[in-house]
Order: C-alpha cells, then sequence, then structure tokens
C-alpha cells in the first residue's frame, strides 16, 4: 500500500486494515512525521520493521491513538532512526480483546526520501 500523503498528525492516522501489510511512502520535510493505525489482535504479535535508502535514518515511535484522556496519544516506545540501517519492533498485545496502536515515522539523522513500513504478524 502507499502512504497517502495526508497522514501527518495522530488524528490523521492512515489505517492499515490487513496485516501483513508493507507501506511504501516518504517524508520530504524534517518538520513532519507520518502516522499509521494499526489494530493488533488480543493475545498476538505485531513485527514492525521500518527501512530507508542508505542515505536516511529514519526512526519509528509506537502511540496510543488519541483520546479525550490523552488528545496526543501517549507515547509506548521509541526507536530513533541510524543511517543505513532498519529499525524495527515487537508490538504484544496481552490483552483478550483487539488494541489499536499509532506507529509515528520520523527522520532523525541523514537525507529525506522513502521508506518502507512492514507489518506482519
Amino acid at each position: 500500500m502507499t502512504g497517502k500523503g495526508t497522514n501527518h498528525t495522530l488524528d490523521s492516522a492512515q489505517l492499515v486494515a490487513r496485516t501483513p501489510a508493507l507501506v511504501s511512502a516518504s517524508l520530504i520535510s524534517d518538520s513532519v512525521s507520518d502516522y499509521f493505525m494499526v489494530t493488533v489482535l488480543g493475545r498476538a504479535k505485531l513485527n514492525v520493521t521500518l527501512s530507508a535508502g542508505g542515505d536516511s535514518g529514519f526512526g519509528m515511535a509506537i502511540l496510543t491513538p488519541a483520546s479525550t484522556t490523552a488528545p496526543d496519544g501517549k507515547e509506548l516506545y521509541v526507536q530513533p532512526g541510524v543511517v543505513g540501517q532498519p529499525v524495527g519492533v515487537q508490538i504484544a498485545n496481552r490483552g483478550a480483546t483487539t488494541a489499536a496502536v499509532v506507529i509515528r515515522v520520523f527522520r532523525t539523522v541523514g537525507a529525506l526520501g522513502s521508506y518502507q513500513l512492514l507489518l506482519a504478524p
């Protein structure tokens, strides 16, 4: 799937409806992040891998969706990027019901440009 280009805030997070999924997108500004919302089934795991071009270092953060008690979401995990290296995390839902999380992609170091976000059980 392709990043929609208008998912630069938590409220406009692009829904990734199914996993596995491979999202191809790009960042064109240091001041912009991309947001993706995904659900993790109860008692399931989701592996998230972010890779970019050899000149780029993109990082990611895992957040809760916006709510009345946390309008900016709650940051659960942050992984800064390293030039030329993919970053990844495994999200484990230990509860019995489906849980939504938001993945924020941002530039840490290196060049701007394209990236791929792989979401797989």
